[in-house]
This record gives structure tokens, sequence and C-alpha cells, in this order.
């Protein structure tokens, strides 16, 4: 073989193997349209004589969804796609909330408005948390809207954080993302992955996840490896907005209309909000109701505010009894927060707080935190005390902006009891 001809045969090689290492990873699929959005789909078609038509659309997360991004740029691109229409925000996003909150609040926040379309966003909160009581969760707040909202639709959709960037590129959801495709796939809910089209780009070099941009003009997707900048939100509202027509072009199947059978008996279907007045009895005085001007809820917008007491003195208790298998609270963390002790029947007791890490100086958020054992359905007495002493906040303190003395304080601020039962009668 002439020279030339083996130097064009062993730079083919060369560039076969290099175009090899450098190809992009295989994807999972990036959307699922499953059963579509059928109700959606219906007032959308609606002849041109018909009169217009009011829509609502809720969206339930965290702080990915409560921020400027996806959310308002999905509902612009409604907005502009369908002029004839009204597009109605049910906003429903609390920052560091996950799906097992969202399941408690989910009549309160969102069904009582009767949403026509609800976008549920919980894969990045829910990171860490166990897959199978994920499914419960999500299970629980489709049943509950397919129960008491028949006329909405669903649509799930997935956030990325750098945690989950190694699951994507190895072909695979997330640890929640895949959870909440099982109860996508059981109840035909039409599901759509953000990260597919952020690992996209990144494998054409036209973004990076996080750090240091290597030039101006390439922009970092998300800053603190969690939340997106603009650029990524940007990506997160062109990439649903594509899969839209497909999920409004798809159809139900018999077996997904209304309800399949149960994926878990022990699903969320029951998981309320319970109110604290309501709960305190004979120890009702010892809780002050918190203004609604007050900073401890300033973080929260007024659509999702439910009455918030206050505990401040040691000692001080809550005593109610409930028919279920969990429970838990629906708290305000911030500097000022105190440790508590939960009682339940005859287990041994389990301390908790309202503070973490992430606290800092005058700023206050919601927070859930749930009894962290198993519980027989049945009927069980709880009891709660705010004790004399306080997580160790030494740290937080040190790290926060600015001296605030409400960190010598030793708080309990509620907001609610989380409940997957009911209260019995008096």
């Amino acid at each position: 073989m002439p020279f030339v001809a083996k130097l064009v045969v062993v730079l083919a090689a060369i560039c076969c193997i290099l175009s090899a290492t450098t190809a992009p990873a295989l994807l999972p699929p990036e959307f699922a349209p499953r059963g579509g959005l059928p109700r959606l789909a219906a007032k959308l078609s609606a002849p041109a004589s018909s009169p217009a038509t009011d829509i609502r659309v809720a969206f339930l997360g965290g702080s990915i969804t409560a921020s400027k991004g996806w959310r308002v740029g999905i509902l612009a691109h409604l907005r502009q796609t369908y002029p004839r229409h009204h597009f109605t925000e049910i906003f429903a996003a609390l920052p560091g909330t996950g799906s097992d909150f969202g399941a408690a609040r989910l009549r309160d926040d969102v069904l009582r408005h009767t949403p026509d379309l609800l976008f549920v966003e919980f894969a990045v909160n829910d990171t860490g948390r166990d897959p199978a009581a994920i499914r419960r969760s999500m299970e629980g707040i489709v049943r509950q809207t397919r129960l008491h909202s028949p006329a909405t639709d669903l649509c799930f959709v997935y956030t990325l954080s750098h945690s989950g960037l190694p699951d994507l590129e190895a072909e695979r959801f997330p640890p929640p993302a895949a959870a909440m495709e099982d109860v996508a796939a059981h109840y035909g809910i039409p599901t759509h992955h953000f990260g597919v089209e952020i690992v996209r780009q990144l494998h054409a070099g036209a973004l990076v996840f996080t750090g240091t941009a290597p030039s101006p003009d390439i922009p970092v997707f998300a800053p603190d490896k969690v939340h997106p900048g603009s650029v990524g939100h940007r990506l997160y509202t062109e990439s649903l907005a594509r899969q839209l027509p497909s999920f409004l072009a798809a159809r139900p199947s018999a077996s997904t209309t209304p309800l399949p059978s149960l994926l878990d008996p022990a699903n969320w279907e029951n998981a309320r909000l319970a109110s604290i007045a309501d709960l305190a009895g004979p120890h009702a005085s010892a809780w002050t109701r918190v203004p609604a001007d007050d900073l401890h809820l300033s973080a929260i917008p007024n659509e999702l505010r439910h009455d918030t007491f206050v505990a401040q003195q040691p000692g001080t208790v809550l005593e109610f009894t409930f028919i279920g298998t969990a429970f838990g609270f629906y708290g305000i963390k911030g500097p000022d927060a105190g440790r508590f002790r939960v009682t339940i029947d005859d287990l041994p007791p389990v301390d908790g707080a309202f503070f973490d890490s992430f606290c800092v100086a005058r700023r206050y958020r919601a927070m859930s935190w749930l009894f962290p054992k198993p519980l027989a359905d049945a009927r069980h007495h709880v009891r709660v005390e705010l004790l004399d002493t306080g997580p160790d906040k030494t740290a937080v303190r040190a790290r926060s902006p600015e001296d605030d003395p409400a960190f010598d304080l030793h708080a309990l601020t509620l907001s609610g009891v989380i409940l997957v039962g009911s209260v019995p009668p008096p």
C-alpha cells in the first residue's frame, strides 16, 4: 500500500478513536407523553367561535420552580401560543421542600383552586430520600388530584442537580426521578426530564455545569450546582415547550382512567395539613399566633401561608391524637429555632429542630419535619415539647453575614401538623 494511502487509513483510525471517546453518552428518554393532557387539550382545541377559556396552571415544587425561571417561561409560552385563552397561575412552590410536604399541602395550596394543569417538580429536593417513600408521596399527589380535582391534568417535570449528572450520563434517571417514573408509568402521566437537554449542551461544549466557564461565550448552568441561572432556565423552558404538543396530542388508555390499582397501599393519598389551632386544645394559651406581617413569614408567599403559632417558653406542649400511618410538622426554620421532643405512644422519644446549616441572620423559611419511624395504621397519641436547650448554632452563627440576637433564642414556630390519616372527632 502506498505511503499516502497508509497515512489516510491511520488518520481515519485515529479519528474514529477520538470520536468514540468524545461522542455524547447515550441518554435516557427526555420525555414520555403517556396519557397526555386530554382535559387541557379539549379546552385548547375548542372552536374559535366558542367563548375564551380561563385556564388555570398550577406549579407545585421547590426553589427551582419558585424562582422566576422555567415557570414564568412556560406560562409566557402558553399565553403566546394560545392567545385566545386567559391563563391564570396557581403558585405553590416552596424552596427546600420535597414531595412528602407537597402531598400534605396539595389540597390547601393547589386543588382548592381546581387547576386545569398541574406541574409537579421535586426531583432535586427529593434527593437522598428512600425511593419507596418518594413513590408513596408522589402516588399520593396523583390520587388526591384524581379524586378531588378530576378535571386536572398532571405533568411531572424533573430538574437536575450536579449530584444527578453521573446517572443521566450513564443512561439512567437519578433515583428520585426513577421513582417518580414508576408512578407516572402506572398512572399514565406525561413526564419531561429537563436534564437531558442540559447534558446534550454539556457534551456539545455549549455549557458548563458549574465552576468557571472556559470563555465568556460559554455560560455556566448552575453556579451553586443546583439552581439554574438564566440560561439554564431558558433551556428548561425551551425543552418543555418543544414537547407540549406531543403531550396535548396523546390520549389516555382505558387502564389509566380514572384510577388504576394502588402501587403502594401506604401511599399518601390521605396526606393533609391540620391546623395548630384545631389541635392545641387545653395547651392553646401557651401558643401565640404569629402576625401576618411578621419576619418569620416574610419568605412565604401570602397565598401559601397558614395560621402560624410560636412557643417560646421551654416546657410548652402540644398534644393530639390521630388515626393513620405518618405525621410530622410544617415549621419555620431560622436563627431562633429551638429543639423539640416528640413522643408518640410508647415509642422512644425523638428530638428535632427547625434549624440547619443554611440558617442565617434574619432569614426564615418553611421546613417540614417527619417522624422518622414507621407507624401502624391505628390510633396514635402524640406529645411535642419545647426543650430548654437548643441546637448548637455556633458554626452557623459564625458564617452568618450579620450577628442576630435571635440565635440566642430557642423557639418553636409551627404552621401546621402533617398527617397521613385523620383526626378523630372529640
